[in-house]
């Protein structure tokens, strides 16, 4: 007979012999590590336990770095709900440990040992260790992953470990159970993120396999409904974070994270791959190849296959054709193309002047020998917009230039959803088209309503049109999609921006900076709503700091001289509008950025007539002219009435 302590806190309640944390009745599911920690806690409930102590608690004997812990501090808050800034549950005191703080009462009941309550081993990512040299394996069966109503009892007497040998990859755990006792089905997996894949090479210039493998992997598996992909621009800042990959899984919340290895050796590639189940680290499937390079297509077909058959099997789903059917597409068979299209992608994702430049380039070359390649020609138009979008090029050479590659995607394969995204953002941000750009992300929509970009631009494009509840619920659709997703979350809060309800955007935009303070965005778009507030120095301080991460762009250079002229610093900012026109002898400056400028300063008739050039110029920033806050103070004037009419705005 054993006692065990429930110890009680809010609607959390913690098991110390079922090793368990339950919400209300729902089990939450935590690492060894993460429960003995919280155990330490709660037993400990308001002590102060400095950080070596706890570590000494938890990793006894073991040395470890504070990082592990600072990262298990950080899952437990996640799985409580706990916001470090209100301390509901788990304190931090700097620089010296953490205070459990809720308070805490304790029930005891005798309990039964269960002789079939086994002991596991928890691998992490660091025993996934590189392939030998071996010739591809036949497709592995997939392990029966722990069902999750079974724990982890560590210090049960009679207990039998479970010893696992696997040469590249660990199987998933399998408890023994009673005859009569119904066996609960593991969660199922309907959410993924793929990983970039872990570069074992030595020439940097084989760097683009990384995010290439993961963002050709992304496109396969986001052609079946069965699982949601995380998207490339929420997962390329795992290149170089060195985060663990179940880490990683939870931050992005997802039922499981594809992890793997790639090292190019000659005409050859070694590719290891590994699908985790993110709650409790179990390998659902791994396998490992050593291919020619020119076969990479068929490892790809392989682990995509794989990985979607995995997850159907978790959902005890028999409907594989339709998930798998699409898996296999190929949308080139030159080898040449392939790799310049990875190589474009990897550029494109960097988004710095000189990466999209060379995107540009690849995206070209790809197409050049395979002019077929239906998403090269995605690319082409991708890395145009956003050539546009970053003032690197006048929206009448970027944009015309992007339609043609987008209707030339869809010319060869009209079911490419990304090439209808691309489209739609032509009609809405160059052609002031609105419903035909809702027209095309409707398309888009029918064809994968699981693809978070679109959902973005389609809130952007209602936004234009002033239609804030439904762009508000397009915007959170994408962050239901992929919650991660940086521009996504900026944008949610440029909703409460052009409602003027600046504390909401405030508070949203400083979420945002919570996922990553590096985004010149987000940075920009607090500055106006500081702005908006009167509060100029905090806005010319976010502004100060959209330019250090991107430079001297004209676009921050016209709003830091916006700011200095509504707040009384005309003298400063009619300066940076004299140096902004000398700039604009040598590159592009949109003209909107002079109006801006010019209303800022309340000289409304050479705002109008720079308005009327940013017309001519088809500027990005003016699809806002309807809902601009900054320009308020125009509204009434006939002027801009007549703006809005000839934009088709005034609907």
């Amino acid at each position: 007979m054993q006692t065990q302590t429930l110890y009680i806190f809010g609607p959390f309640r913690l098991n110390d012999v079922e090793r368990t944390l339950l919400r209300d009745d729902e089990n939450i599911a935590l690492t060894p590590k993460a429960f003995e920690t919280l155990y330490q806690l709660v037993i400990n409930n308001g002590r102060l336990l400095r950080k070596e102590e706890l570590m000494e608690l938890v990793w006894t004997n073991t040395i470890v770095e504070e990082n592990n812990l600072n990262v298990i501090i950080h899952t437990l808050r996640k799985a409580l709900g706990d916001d470090p800034r209100e301390s509901k549950y788990i304190e931090t005191v700097a620089k010296r440990g953490f205070r459990f703080v809720a308070k805490v009462q304790t029930e005891t009941a005798d309990r039964m040992p269960n002789k079939n309550d086994v002991t596991a081993q928890n691998f992490s990512s660091a025993q996934f260790s590189p392939p030998l040299q071996i010739t591809p394996a036949s497709p592995s069966p997939v392990t029966t992953p722990r069902p999750n109503n079974y724990r982890l009892m560590t210090w049960i007497a009679g207990a039998a470990a479970v010893v696992f040998t696997a040469a590249f990859f660990f199987f998933g755990q399998r408890n023994l159970q009673p005859e009569t006792q119904q066996i609960t089905a593991p969660p199922a997996i309907r959410t993924i993120a793929v990983l970039p894949f872990k570069v074992l090479s030595t020439e940097k210039d084989d760097e683009y396999l990384s995010l290439g493998l993961a963002d050709a992997l992304i496109t396969a598996l986001s052609q079946t409904r069965q699982v949601i992909v995380r998207q490339t621009e929420t997962i390329s800042k795992y290149q170089t974070s060195g985060k663990d990959p179940l880490e990683a899984g939870r931050e992005q919340d997802v039922d499981a994270v594809l992890e793997g290895q790639v090292q190019r050796m000659g005409d050859r590639v070694r590719v290891t791959a590994r699908l985790i189940r993110t709650s409790n680290g179990a390998s659902l499937w791994a396998d490992h190849f050593d291919e020619q390079f020119t076969n990479i297509f068929a490892v790809e077909d392989i682990i995509a296959e794989k990985v979607v058959r995995t997850s159907i099997h978790a959902m005890n789903d028999n409907n594989n054709d339709v998930a798998t059917g699409r898996l296999t597409k190929h949308y080139t068979d030159s080898n040449q193309a392939y790799e310049a299209y990875l190589k474009g992608r990897y550029m494109w994702n960097k988004r710095t002047v000189d990466s999209l430049h060379k995107a540009l380039a690849y995206f070209q070359e790809a197409i050049r020998l395979d002019p077929n390649y239906s998403l090269a020609y995605v690319g082409l138009a991708d890395t145009y917009t956003l050539l546009s979008f970053f003032t690197l090029a006048a929206p009448s050479d970027a944009f015309p230039k992007a339609r043609a590659a987008a209707e030339k995607a869809l010319a060869i394969d009209n079911t490419l959803v990304e090439a209808y995204t691309a489209l739609g953002q032509v009609k809405s941000f160059y052609e002031w088209d609105w419903n035909g750009a809702e027209e095309q992300f409707q398309k888009g929509i029918s064809l994968d309503p699981n693809y978070p970009l679109l959902h973005h631009w389609r809130s952007l494009n209602l936004m234009a049109m002033g239609r804030s509840d439904e762009a508000r619920a397009a915007m959170q659709r994408a962050l239901e999609l992929d919650p991660l997703l940086i521009i996504a979350n900026v944008n949610l809060g440029r909703i409460d921006y052009y409602e003027e309800r600046y504390d909401g955007a405030i508070k949203q935009y400083r979420r945002a900076l919570e996922l990553d303070d590096n985004f010149m965005r987000t940075h920009l778009r607090l500055s106006l709503a500081f702005t908006r507030q009167g509060l100029y120095q905090d806005a010319l301080n976010e502004s100060q700091k959209a330019r250090i991460i991107a430079g001297d762009t004209p676009q921050v250079t016209a709003q830091i001289a916006y700011v200095l002229a509504v707040s009384g610093q005309q003298t400063k900012a009619r300066a940076a509008l004299a140096k902004l026109k000398e700039r604009a002898v040598r590159q592009y400056v949109p003209p909107y950025d002079f109006a801006l400028i010019y209303t800022g300063l309340g000289d409304k008739d050479q705002a109008f007539e720079w308005f009327e050039k940013a017309y001519d110029d088809h500027s990005t920033e003016m699809i806002y002219f309807k809902v601009e806050p900054m320009l308020s103070s125009l509204r009434s004037d006939p002027r801009y009435q007549n703006m809005l009419v000839r934009m088709r705005l005034t609907q």
